[in-house]
This record gives C-alpha cells, structure tokens and sequence, in this order.
C-alpha cells in the first residue's frame, strides 16, 4: 500500500529533523508534496525510460533539447503535445484506459477500497505522464492563453506543411521515421503492442458475454459484426442518396430529416435495450481492435487509412487534455495555486541568483 519509493522519503525527513527541527521537517514535506515535485520526477523518469527503450530497440539516438535554466514562457499547446506525445501522452493514456477497464470489470471483495489501495500509484504515475507538462506550463489555465491554444493546436492538426512545428502530418512521419527499416527484429518490437491490444479485445468480448470466454467471444464477436456491419450499410446509404439526390435541394433536406429522425427514434430505443455501459465497452473493444490492426502497416508501411486512424487518436487525446485545461481554468484558484507552486520562494532567490550571476559576468 505505501510502496518502496516512499520509504525512500524517510531519510530525507530525518535529515531535516536534525538540521532544522521536525516542524520544518514536515512541513517541506508537505510542500513538497503540494507543488507537484513527485509529479514531476515521474515525468522525468518516464522521458529517461521512452528514449532508452526507443534506442535500444530501434536505435537512431538524437539529442532532445530539456530546455536548462529557468523559463518562464508559455509554451502552446501543440508544441507540449507534440514534443510529448509519443513518450509520455500516448502511454498515460493507454494506462487510464487500462485502469478504467480494471475499475469497471474487475472483482474487487472489500469493493472500491481495495481497487484504489491496490492501484493508486499507477494513477499517480497516469495523472503525472498526462497532466505534467500542462501543470509545469506557466499560465496553461489562463483562458486567453487557452484561447490561443486551442487554435494553434487545431491548425497544427490540420495543416499540411513540411515543418513538423506547423503540421501533424510532418512531425507523424518523424515519429515514424524508425519504420522504414528493413530489420526483421525492429519490425518484432513494432508489432509486439498488437499482441496486448487483441489480447484485450479478446478479453472485453468475453466480459460483455455471460457465456465461457470461448462461446462469449465468438457469440459477441458476431454481434459486434453485425452491428458494425450495420454503421456501415447506413453510411454507405447515407452517402448514396446524397449522391443521388445532391442535384434536388428539396429531396435532400426531406431525406435528411427522415434520418435524422430515424436517428432520434432509433437512439432511445437502443438505450432501452442495451446499457451506455455496454456501449462504452463494445467501442472500446472496438478501439482496441483498430489499435491492434494497425501496428502491421506500420511496420510494413505507412498506408493512407493508418494515417487517419491516428489522427483521429491524436484527435481524441488533445481534446481531451484541451477540455480538462478549459475546466481548470474556470475556478481562478487553480492558476492561483499553479503560479504559487512554480513562484516558490526557493525559486525566486534562484532568479534572484541567477541575475546577480549574469550582471556580475557582464561587468567582468
């Protein structure tokens, strides 16, 4: 329950007994705690342990600027989520999807208690990869500064240019530059997350069926058929009739309104049968398939239809993040204790520091 890392706060809080006392033990502790340094080393260690994994599989090492000195500037959205996505992003959200699925289908005998004293520090770890970058960002919860993100980050997302720094489709063919390679080894390790990702599939089908795993997942693997084969002969009805009818305004808008209110018909009568629940965890499975599917084009090339199913991920994920900012920057307490944990008093004598270094080297 308290894990090994914070045993390894006790000699810290001694040494700060003996020094200066234990109320000012403590109470750096606590400090400690509430700016977010635990936060941020789990940030840290999870940059250390993406590149040393990205080089020993795939090698291609390259120096990653860490930004040294202190920085005060905003930095956009786009450029966090760029420069932080493949490293950390991506793998927070794979585990809050995780820890989601471990809460929602999981058996847990003491209930809840036992989900959170078992799995707390893996959402320690969720909330630091995801929330970090935003937190240590000075003014990320100024709704001006948000307004700007918000479009710059859109832009990025759908812009084609051949600067990484202004279009994702640019800097998605640096991520995945490691791709085009012709080792069998380096297409092993790409192919590898596949094996989780069906796995889980495979797993939730059985868990939506009251049935053994092997009758569950085949009983549900032919209704997720159906209905996905369902979505799909509407839409492609959908966009014959626009075709058909795209010259006659009227007919358009009639068969329009016919589908939209089959849609409003259909929608409550599927709700009455079937749990939100449930549909939750059939796309769910369904994410997980199209995850799984398309590692092997990208270990074996780079099709059209992969591109886009990232970027809708990337789609996701940034919306995400982009609303949770938005809702932290309604209460104006959360700027507030963000600007109070980054202006620490030891970091303003660091500032202070750090200019009477530079004045000192300008009159030498």
């Amino acid at each position: 329950m308290l894990q090994l890392g914070l045993l390894l706060t006790v000699p810290i809080l001694c040494y700060l007994a003996v020094e200066h006392g234990i109320t000012h033990s403590i109470s750096k502790f606590i400090e400690t705690f509430i700016t977010g340094s635990p936060f941020f080393f789990m940030f840290h260690m999870g940059t250390k342990a993406h590149y040393y994994d990205g080089t020993l599989k795939y090698g291609g090492a390259k120096y990653r600027p860490t930004g040294r000195g202190v920085v005060m500037e905003h930095e956009s959205f786009a450029e966090l989520y760029r420069f932080h996505a493949a490293s950390h992003l991506y793998n927070g959200f794979e585990l809050l999807w995780g820890l989601l699925l471990l809460m929602s289908l999981g058996e847990w005998p003491l209930g809840m208690a036992t989900y959170w004293r078992t799995c707390w520090s893996l959402w320690a770890v969720m909330i630091s990869w995801l929330f970090a970058p935003f937190w240590f960002n000075p003014l990320a919860f100024d709704q001006e500064k948000l307004r700007g993100d918000v479009k710059g980050w859109l832009l990025w997302m759908r812009r084609k240019d051949a600067s990484i720094n202004t279009s994702w489709e640019a800097w998605y063919d640096d991520e995945h530059s490691y791709t085009t390679t012709g080792s069998w080894v380096k297409k092993g390790h790409m192919l590898t997350p596949a094996i989780r990702y069906g796995l889980t599939f495979l797993g939730l089908l059985g868990a939506l069926s009251n049935k053994s795993m092997h009758d569950g997942v085949v009983y549900e693997a032919e209704m997720l058929g159906m209905v996905v084969g369902g979505v799909l002969g509407a839409l492609l009805l959908l966009l014959l009739l626009r075709f058909i009818l795209r010259r006659s305004h009227l007919a358009l808008r009639v068969g329009s309104t016919f589908l939209t209110i089959g849609s409003v018909i259909a929608v409550p009568v599927i709700l009455s049968s079937i749990s939100l629940g449930t549909i939750l965890l059939v796309c769910t499975a369904c994410g997980y398939l199209v995850a799984a599917v398309t590692r092997f084009p990208l270990a074996f090339g780079k099709p059209r239809w992969a591109r886009h199913a990232m970027q809708a991920y990337d789609y996701l994920c940034g919306g995400l993040l982009l609303g949770l900012c938005i809702v932290l920057s309604m209460p104006q307490f959360c700027r507030a204790l963000q600007t109070k944990s980054l202006l620490s008093a030891v970091f303003e004598r660091r500032v202070a520091h750090t200019e009477i270094m530079r004045m000192l080297d300008a009159t030498a």
